[in-house]
């Protein structure tokens, strides 16, 4: 007699997980004031050489928008309300689902955008504002206000001129000849890519210790 269960299980085994096709830097230029949860309602978690908190919020019901807090210490920020710059990414899957996230660094800059994420609407919305429209299985938008004092228009992510030196000979070249390009960037690594989609290559580049 065939047994189901044992079926049912090598079926499952057999199925492949969905694979990342695209991952994307959407949009940055913006410092907001947010309000970090309670560490209850947080996961903190490390990554290599740097830490991250990760939280989510809620769009409408079932269906929330997941942030990542990167600091030495996110815990240090919960509860709190911070300003932070912000870096809007999409994740693609040969499924046809599409995640957005919200990357947030803590920041001593002025605030010059309000955030907002709220379910689409026909509405017509204020002169300026950036509408970053999520995508199945997520529903919404993203909103991004310009203050009044601070009409910042929306930039792509920074790469260094090419006549100007980031002090790194090696990371000059792989900018400047080898088409690197940088996503981001923490104390000990630059965090480049390549190409877009299917044909997307990553690579990191570890910072020289700085002698004594």
């Amino acid at each position: 007699m065939l047994d189901q269960t044992a079926t049912q299980t090598a079926t499952a085994a057999t199925k492949k997980a969905a694979q990342i096709t695209e991952r994307k830097l959407v949009w940055k230029g913006a410092v907001v004031e947010i309000k970090i949860p309670t560490e209850s309602f947080c996961r903190v978690a490390g990554y290599k050489d740097f830490w991250y908190m990760q939280f989510g919020r809620v769009i409408s019901s079932g269906n929330i928008i997941n942030m990542f807090l990167h600091a030495d210490v996110p815990q240090d920020y919960c509860y709190k309300k911070i300003r932070a710059e912000i870096e809007v990414h999409l994740k693609r899957f040969d499924d046809g689902r599409c995640y957005h996230h919200i990357d947030l660094r803590p920041t001593e800059k002025p605030v010059n955008h309000k955030l907002k994420v709220l379910p689409s609407t026909d509405e017509a919305k204020e002169d300026g504002v950036i509408v970053l429209p999520l995508e199945h299985p997520q529903v919404g938008e993203i909103l991004l206000t310009p203050l009044a004092s601070h009409n910042v228009a929306a930039v792509p992510a920074a790469q260094p001129d090419s006549k100007e030196s980031t002090g790194y000979p090696v990371l000059d070249r792989m900018l400047s000849q080898d088409g690197w390009m940088i996503e981001k960037e923490d104390k000990k690594l630059v965090y480049l890519y390549k190409g877009e989609g299917v044909g997307r290559r990553t690579t990191k580049f570890q910072k020289p210790k700085k002698k004594r």
